[in-house]
């Protein structure tokens, strides 16, 4: 019976080998009709065995007298023969994922193989297109040197023909020459004739002079007249610049109201400054509490370890890891209804982001109407180049928030100078009012001018309300977060008791978020604006937005 245990795995696996390996062999393996044989030798070989096994363990059995210990022997055999069943059907199931496994790399490597090989037919047929391509591109160049050779011919002969031509014109030239020669000495005597008529032509001026000065007497009077008309007009035109400097000065007050405006963003941008730096020490708090939670994790894994050993505890664990399966999903529901809330923001913000990008618009092109150039934003200084430690993702983003910074300021520095462009093209239109016509053209750009001061008064409110609304929610978030952080200091004592839950429940955990996932939604809209005001584009807030994502599946 030993014997027979012994070889049933052999027969099993020598069974199961032939299948996966004669799918993986070429053809060059033997035939099907050697392996039945050889198959029918080991059958022949195994019975044998089998009886001389049988034979001997009958013996022992006859040498044994009392039937007890016959029936102790049986069960002996029974026993090891159970074990050996076992253990044969444990490699059983072994070979049969081996041959699984074998299954899907051979699929694999013949999917691969056959688009290697339709990418080869595929260079085939590109290589004789290229070739075709090649002979015909000869063929053409041969033709083209063919006709240009014909053409510089055609172009010897045409160049030999016209020096004839031109050797024939030069002797015409020079006959013409000889008879102008005789009509100047013609037109010389006709010159003499003329001079004499222009003697008598000079008196014939002389009177017509006379004539003119009494007709510049005449034109002094029309002159005296106009001066009185232009000195009336000079006294028009100075009541006008009167009435100009008092619009210069309502514009200069405009101004000064303009740089308290800039002063009171200054502020506000360090307010923001100090709130990212409050940002920063939080996340290195979170920081330091994730990592004391890996740390409880890993010792909760060794727990694990010792306590799968412990069979009868196993009953009140499964009662317990039930309990935390309804917690678990409750959290979970609570997360899906934080992900669809994160959503609904999103969606807010990006409305927020076009209604900030059209106004935008809307004050570039008052800027194109009064014809005044954009001056190039100036370039960020290079920061100076520390090696710091391995940089987090959180760190990453903190120096994203104080690039945005960096942004802001650049673009209330260009507006600064787009304000002044404006109050110096206004003062040049003042000063330059010579004609009527000019006056009239220099109204109209005061018009166009207050009307752009207006807009530019009202878009300055409207970002002084923005500004407000975001401190207002900066500072309700920081509140939620210090709230959120005291929860998940009170949960990590929990997670210790139902470490083993943990283990058995992994699919349910993987939306469970830790302390700094539970970053500030909104002060990411207040980024969000902030980056929307520095012009750039919404594809930074998919990148944020990722980077979350991938924080919370790194925590998982």
């Amino acid at each position: 019976m030993e014997m027979c245990a012994e070889e049933t795995p052999k027969e099993v696996t020598e069974n199961m080998l032939p299948e996966g390996s004669s799918k993986e062999k070429s053809p060059a393996s033997t035939p099907p009709s050697q392996e039945h044989q050889k198959k029918i030798k080991k059958d022949d070989k195994s019975s044998k065995k089998d009886d001389k096994q049988l034979e001997q363990f009958m013996k022992s059995l006859n040498s044994v007298t009392n039937v007890d210990e016959k029936l102790s022997l049986v069960c002996k055999k029974y026993m090891e023969s159970t074990e050996e069943i076992k253990k044969m059907q444990f490699y059983i199931k072994q070979s049969d994922k081996r041959y699984a496994v074998v299954l899907k790399q051979k699929e694999h490597l013949q999917q691969e193989f056959n688009k290697t090989v339709l990418v080869k037919s595929k260079l085939e047929n590109l290589c004789r297109e290229l070739q075709k391509q090649n002979k015909a591109i000869k063929e053409e160049s041969l033709l083209k040197i063919r006709e240009e050779e014909e053409r510089r011919k055609e172009t010897q002969t045409k160049f030999q023909s016209t020096l004839s031509e031109i050797t024939i014109l030069l002797q015409q030239n020079n006959e013409k020459n000889v008879k102008l020669r005789d009509d100047n000495i013609s037109m010389s005597e006709k010159f003499k004739s003329i001079v004499q008529q222009y003697q008598l032509r000079e008196q014939q001026v002389d009177k017509m002079a006379k004539q003119m000065a009494l007709e510049s007497q005449l034109s002094d009077a029309k002159l005296q007249k106009s001066n009185l008309e232009h000195q009336a007009e000079k006294e028009r035109l100075v009541a006008e610049m009167e009435q100009l400097k008092v619009t210069v000065a309502q514009y200069k007050a405009k101004v000064m109201e303009l740089q308290g405006t800039e002063s009171a963003l200054k502020g506000q941008l360090a307010v923001y400054t100090d709130k990212y730096d409050e940002f920063q020490n939080a996340l290195v708090k979170s920081n330091q509490v994730f990592g004391g939670f890996k740390e409880q994790m890993e010792l909760m894994s060794k727990k694990i370890k010792k306590l799968e050993k412990e069979s009868l505890s196993w009953k009140k664990k499964w009662e317990t890891s039930q309990t935390a399966l309804l917690d678990m999903c409750g959290e979970r529901q609570t997360t899906e209804e934080r992900v669809a809330a994160t959503t609904r923001q999103l969606q807010h913000m990006q409305s927020l982001c076009r209604t900030l990008q059209a106004e935008r618009t809307v004050l570039l092109n008052t800027l194109k109407e009064n014809n005044i150039e954009r001056p190039p934003l100036p370039a960020p200084t290079p920061a100076p180049p520390a090696p710091p430690p391995v940089q987090t993702q959180s760190d990453a983003k903190v120096d994203a928030m104080v690039a945005n910074c960096a942004q802001l300021r650049q673009s209330l520095a260009h507006l600064q100078t787009q304000l002044n462009v404006l109050t110096t093209n206004k003062n040049d239109s003042k000063e330059e009012p010579s004609k009527p016509e000019k006056q009239k053209k220099s109204k109209s750009k005061k018009n166009k001018a207050e009307k752009q001061g207006q807009k530019v008064d009202t878009d300055t409110e409207k970002l002084d309300v923005k500004d407000n609304n975001i401190d207002e929610l900066t500072a309700s978030k920081e509140t939620e977060d210090v709230d959120q952080q005291k929860t998940g200091d009170t949960e990590v004592p929990e997670e210790k008791n139902d470490a083993i839950n943990y283990k058995t429940e992994s699919p349910d955990n993987d939306e469970a978020e830790s302390p700094e996932d539970k970053i500030d939604d909104q002060t990411m809209e207040s980024l969000i604006q902030a980056i929307n005001m520095a012009n750039v584009d919404l594809c930074d807030l998919e990148v944020v937005n990722g980077e979350v994502n991938n924080k919370i599946d790194i925590v998982n």
